[in-house]
């Protein structure tokens, strides 16, 4: 019985070696894909946050309503990137500062190719 449990002890071991090396691994192919810099991202000096909640689903919209009153709270300042059938949720709260709205050809391109070109106002605000 001892040597059936080693046995499972080494492949729990091994499963969990592959998925961090995977995981890595999709990590380092990310990064070098989208030429994205590995710097330290300062909290303190970060004021306004920008959420996405691009992916229509209305479950998902509302539950990351109950983030934003703690995030304004943390004297945050919140934006929310939405689609046109969530942005009912957050068009009358009042912890958010803009709602921003997607069409639905971005929504597609988005989805389809990992690819989202968001207007350069949205961006650099």
């Amino acid at each position: 019985m001892s040597f059936v449990k080693k046995i499972r002890q080494l492949n729990r071991k091994r499963n969990y070696f592959i998925k961090k090396l995977k995981y890595n691994t999709n990590l380092y192919l990310a990064a070098k894909r989208w030429h994205y810099p590995c710097k330290e991202f300062p909290l303190e000096k970060t004021r306004t946050i920008l959420l996405l909640r691009n992916d229509d689903e209305i479950g998902d919209a509302i539950i990351s309503t109950c983030m934003l009153k703690t995030l304004c709270d943390a004297g945050y300042k919140i934006d929310i990137l939405a689609t046109k059938e969530n942005s009912f949720i957050f068009s009358s709260n009042p912890y958010v500062r803009n709602l921003y709205l997607l069409n639905a050809e971005s929504i597609e391109n988005h989805q389809s190719k990992f690819e989202l070109r968001l207007p350069d106002n949205i961006l650099y605000i």
